[in-house]
């Protein structure tokens, strides 16, 4: 399949945008999205803001209220983690057959 980063860091902020809630949003990624942030940012309303920092991860966003008291985390990262701690009891079963 094709992937279009741009499509799916916009997923993610939407996500996380609704899970906030009203009010400011700050978008928090890596410093090489920056300008991909700034981008979705502007297309998604006066609301949402880039943090000016950035984070060392592999990909995704965090997104965070004005106040930084409450964060929406949408990372590659976290997604993968969570992904795998879902699977493990399968990949144990299938590498050891079950101990």
């Amino acid at each position: 399949p094709n992937w279009n980063y741009h499509e799916i860091l916009r997923g993610y902020c939407l996500e996380g945008i609704k899970a906030l809630g009203e009010g400011e949003i700050y978008l928090i990624g890596r410093e090489k999205d920056r300008e991909l942030l700034e981008k979705i940012a502007r297309e998604l309303g006066a609301n949402v803001k880039v943090d000016p920092r950035s984070l060392p991860i592999i990909g995704g966003v965090v997104l965070r209220d004005s106040r930084d008291e409450r964060r929406y985390y949408n990372t590659f990262d976290g997604r993968l983690r969570d992904y795998l701690e879902r699977k493990m009891p399968y990949i144990v079963e299938r590498i050891f057959g079950g101990i």
